[in-house]
């Protein structure tokens, strides 16, 4: 039981760290409900967006 909880907080410390990184996230086309948007067209608007303000 001790190595299954250590295991499970490895993974969730993992997760924590991943989310903290510049570049983890950004929206898919489910978070975009009331517009058309592939995942590709979202992706290139988050790069124009990023370029132009410096930031996501």
């Amino acid at each position: 039981m001790r190595d299954l909880a250590e295991t499970w907080f490895r993974v969730l410390s993992a997760l924590a760290a991943h989310g903290q990184r510049p570049d983890a996230g950004g929206h898919t086309p489910s978070d975009l409900s009331l517009v058309d948007l592939s995942q590709s067209e979202i992706d290139d608007f988050e790069d124009e967006l990023g370029s132009e303000w410096g930031t996501w």
